[in-house]
C-alpha cells in the first residue's frame, strides 16, 4: 500500500475516534503533537527495552540460540516499531506534511550529503 493511503486511512481513523487533525486552533494543534511525541517516545522506549534484551541474550548464547531467540522477539519488535510509526504519520499530519514529497526531498539531500561514503 503506498504511504499516503497508509496516511489518509490512519487519519481516518483518528477522526473516527475524536482525534481529529483538523484542530482549529495552534494551541490544540501543539497538544495533539505534545501528546503523540510523548507516544512516540514510550514506543521507542518499548523497542529499546527489547533490544537491550537482545544485546543480554547477544553475550550468552551460541548464533543459532540468539537466532532463536531473535524470532521470538521478532513479533514484539515488529509491533513497538509499527506503534513507533503511526505517531510518526499523526504528527505529520499535525503539520499538514506530505510525508512522500519531504521523504524523497531529505532522500536526495542525503544522497549528496553521503554520496563520498558509498560502495562503489
Amino acid at each position: 500500500m503506498d504511504i499516503s493511503k497508509i496516511v489518509a486511512l490512519q487519519k481516518e481513523f483518528d477522526e473516527n475516534h475524536g482525534w481529529s487533525h483538523n484542530s482549529p486552533t495552534t494551541s490544540e494543534k501543539i497538544d495533539f503533537i505534545n501528546k503523540d511525541i510523548i507516544g512516540l517516545v514510550g514506543e521507542i522506549g518499548e523497542f529499546s527495552n527489547l533490544i537491550k534484551k537482545l544485546n543480554l541474550l547477544n553475550n550468552r548464547f551460541s548464533d543459532e540460540e540468539l537466532n532463536e531467540n531473535f524470532n521470538e522477539f521478532l513479533p514484539d519488535l515488529q509491533e513497538e516499531l509499527i506503534d513507533a510509526f503511526i505517531y510518526v504519520i499523526r504528527i505529520s499530519s499535525h503539520l499538514n506534511m506530505d510525508i512522500s514529497k519531504e521523504y524523497l526531498r531529505k532522500y536526495n539531500i542525503n544522497k549528496v550529503r553521503f554520496e563520498k561514503y558509498e560502495n562503489k
